[in-house]
């Protein structure tokens, strides 16, 4: 077979994730839910301050400006308690009875952890950690005929100089952390 190149299937990758949530500073352990079928999205941004030199000129070096991590989900469950982490805050309760979210008045937003699990078809498993986030961007609920309600969560990565156990991070650790575990 011509062009093909050396691969390792149990490398290969597809379907969601989970999303977990927690105070920053701690091992995030609250399951967001349900997920509708976008799954989870993750981006991450650079950048660069470009040098030249010659004429014509040309690029000889790369400075980083500017770098961050950007994570989107849409939940599909409805969890009152969850949508405090989505909006970076608000007050909460919970009873056998009934939950409450109440939101606004409040200029500030929550430190959050982040963890995305992800399992390969091959059973090795993917783990995404944010030390620390906020809750970013805007929240809308459509309640219409045919159509999933969906809950958006969009966060945004922060520096940390420690992670969850409070261990120090060195510089070029301090966004996030990417772990496979083999089987």
């Amino acid at each position: 077979m011509a062009n093909v190149p050396s691969y390792n299937s149990n490398n290969i990758s597809l379907g969601p994730g989970i999303l977990y949530v927690g105070l920053a500073g701690t091992t995030p352990t609250i399951d967001v839910g349900a997920i509708s079928e976008d799954g989870i999205e993750i981006t991450v941004s650079q950048e660069f301050l470009e040098v030249f030199q010659g004429s014509p000129k040309q690029l000889i070096k790369q400075f980083k400006t500017d770098e961050g991590m950007e994570i989107v989900a849409t939940g599909i469950e409805w969890n009152l308690i969850n949508l405090a982490f989505a909006l970076g805050a608000g007050v909460t309760s919970s009873s056998a009875s009934q939950d409450t979210f109440a939101f606004g008045g409040d200029p500030d937003t929550d430190l959050i952890a982040l963890k995305i699990e992800h399992t390969l078809p091959s059973g090795n498993t993917i783990s995404i950690y944010v030390w620390q986030a906020q809750a970013s961007g805007e929240w809308s609920l459509s309640l219409a005929q045919d159509e999933l309600s969906t809950f958006p969560y969009s966060f945004k990565a922060l520096v940390s100089t420690v992670n969850w156990n409070s261990t120090a991070l060195p510089v070029g650790e301090q966004l996030f952390k990417i772990v496979r575990q083999k089987q």
